[in-house]
């Protein structure tokens, strides 16, 4: 059963090639064009060459020895041209540098094909990424992510190349094949029986290599993500002591990287080692055996010679763009699955049809209940007003649903039951652009860029100016700190901004989402890592700028929210307390009331 799923699941190789690469039929197309005409230019002048020798040698019946070289002599009639040994090597030298030419632009050509691909499918890639539903992009793993957006793009490109490669080697190996023929019709199918007994010999390594690709492409992977996570978490890993069983988990995963690494480049160079000795060994032999024949001529004999020489360079050539393609495979298929993932897990983007944001009397849920994978409903049937610019608080233990609330108000998830309003329009009924544009979110969990203040603050909004970049930084309460500053807002605050304290950080997020002027804010467990002040400071923007805006504050820190308007409290999913503040603070076996005290009793 399983092995049959598995089957289902992989792709065939043509099936991977023709949909990794279907929009570039036309461009492997003048590949091919172009790989066979340097083919027939190159042997055209190689075929010159036997009545070049025959001059040099005072032969002249070797002249018509083939249809190739009396098609070239009929040419040079035709166009009233001598045909003796000085115009036939200028003919030669001509051929050759035409060959040049083509095999230039085959090699531009290809060049830019790849090129063109590899940026093409990054930002197809990022921009379907970026365009995927939340539900989707929170289950991948961060590791496997960005190795599909980067490496596999770039093995895929690799693949492209190899299918380059095997355009131009098996287009030059047909080419040759055909031109050796016309001079010596026995050897030369001699040598194709013979390259095609090897290349049946050698298939084997192709389904190897093919596999050990599978298993490098799921190694990478886990390497990545096993980075992403250890070097995140550095320095609890140095703190805990635990250094030496990280390294040993990294090498459980890099020692079979290792081994994969070794057998496929030992696959690789098998096709190689053995075609090379073996094609000078089978060139001995003819030379030996037509040496003796009355009807041996040197000059027929060495162009053949070169002929098949050619065709067994080829051959390894087509046989190391094979290995190539079945190393490269995986990756690509990887990528198709992946995208076929990001189709099936599209966000809504039809906005057409949608109602523009209009906000004038407040926000509500009616009977929304939800769940994310799992049966188990998260919330059940809540409901709740919060009016125009007022201040809702959230509490309750954790896993109680306060979060989900935040999730579906940023529309990264839809409810299974019930309604979230804007006034009296489904949220879902709004153009989603202007609902990002208008509702802003600070999570507990910090994103800064390793960028300038002002970089981080604008974030990607060019049309920002400096004035509301400032503004936003006094109602956050950071301008002072960012001025005292040698380079001000310039000031470059490193990686994950570990150039701050965590309460600067924070405050520079909430001005972050405070310059876009939002109708909601979301402070989602904003102030659980802060120190006293920094708490202080946020709980003095927030009494700043409550009156001018909605506040949908989730806190732990019965502080943060003691001043709100209303404060509703969810456990289990269930809404099992709602009401103002102080009439809760009365209620000594209110949640708020029984927080305060444990809060109080801890300090």
């Amino acid at each position: 059963m399983k092995r049959g799923e598995e089957r289902e699941g992989k792709m065939g190789t043509f099936a991977v090639l023709r949909g990794t690469f279907g929009g570039y039929r036309r461009h492997l197309f003048l590949l091919a064009v172009l790989g066979v005409l340097g083919a027939v230019l190159e042997g055209i002048g190689i075929n010159a060459i036997i009545p070049l020798f025959s001059f040099l040698l005072g032969d002249t019946g070797i002249s018509s020895a083939n249809f190739i070289t009396d098609a070239i002599r009929q040419s040079f009639g035709f166009l009233d041209i001598p045909f003796s040994f000085r115009f036939l090597l200028v003919f030669i030298a001509v051929l050759f540098l035409v060959r040049a030419v083509v095999i230039t632009l085959f090699t531009y050509i290809r060049a830019r094909i790849t090129a063109s691909f590899m940026f093409r499918e990054m930002n197809l890639l990022l921009t379907d990424t970026l365009q995927a539903k939340w539900g989707f992009l929170s289950l991948q793993k961060a590791g496997y992510l960005q190795n599909t957006l980067f490496w596999d793009v770039r093995q895929s490109t690799s693949l492209l190349d190899a299918v380059a490669q095997f355009i131009q080697s098996s287009t030059g190996f047909v080419i040759y094949f055909f031109i050796a023929l016309s001079i010596s019709s026995t050897v030369t199918l001699i040598t194709l029986a013979v390259g095609a007994v090897m290349l049946f010999v050698l298939r084997p390594l192709v389904r190897k290599t093919m596999v050990l690709g599978e298993e490098k492409s799921g190694l990478e992977k886990s390497f990545a993500n096993y980075l992403i996570e250890h070097i995140s978490g550095l320095k609890v890993v140095k703190a805990s002591g635990v250094g030496q069983k990280v390294i040993g988990a990294g090498r459980a995963i890099l020692e079979p990287l290792r081994t994969v690494y070794i057998k496929s480049a030992i696959m690789h160079s098998l096709g190689s080692a053995v075609i090379q000795p073996f094609s000078i060994i089978f060139v001995l032999i003819l030379f030996a055996f037509a040496y003796k024949m009355p009807s041996f001529n040197l000059a027929a004999f060495a162009a053949v010679m070169y002929l098949i020489q050619k065709i067994f360079v080829y051959l390894q050539s087509t046989q190391s763009s094979l290995h190539s393609i079945a190393d490269f495979i995986p990756f690509a298929s990887n990528i198709l699955k992946f995208k076929n993932s990001l189709q099936e897990n599209k966000d809504e983007v039809v906005e057409d049809k949608k109602r523009p944001f209009v906000y004038e009397k407040g926000l509500s849920f009616r009977d929304v209940s939800f769940s994310y994978q799992s049966e188990t409903p998260v919330l059940s049937q809540i409901s709740f007003s919060v009016p125009k610019n007022s201040f809702l608080g959230i509490m309750g233990p954790s896993g109680g649903g306060k979060t989900s609330i935040v999730d579906l108000v940023l529309r990264l998830f839809l409810p299974d039951q019930g309604a979230i309003l804007l006034d009296d329009t489904p949220i879902h009924e709004i153009k989603m652009d202007e609902w990002r544009q208008r509702i802003g979110y600070v999570s507990q969990d910090i994103f800064l860029m390793n960028a300038s203040i002002r970089d981080n603050i604008r974030f990607y909004d060019e049309a920002m100016t400096d004035e509301v970049i400032y503004d936003a930084a006094r109602k956050a309460h950071i301008y002072d700190h960012i001025m005292s500053l040698e380079k001000g807002f310039d000031t470059v605050i490193g990686e994950h901004g570990t150039m701050l304290s965590v309460g600067q950080r924070q405050r520079i997020v909430i001005a972050r989402a405070l310059a876009r002027k939002p109708d909601i804010l979301i402070l989602d467990e904003a102030t659980s890592a802060l120190d006293a002040e920094s708490e202080l400071a946020i709980k003095e923007t927030v009494e700043d700028i409550r009156k001018t805006m909605t506040l949908l504050v989730i806190a732990h820190r019965v502080s943060t929210i003691t001043s709100a308007d209303n404060i509703l409290v969810l456990n289990e999913g269930v809404i099992t307390e709602y009401g103002k503040p102080q009439e809760m603070l009365d209620t000594s076996s209110s949640y708020l009331s029984r927080m305060v005290a444990l809060q109080h009793h801890t300090k």
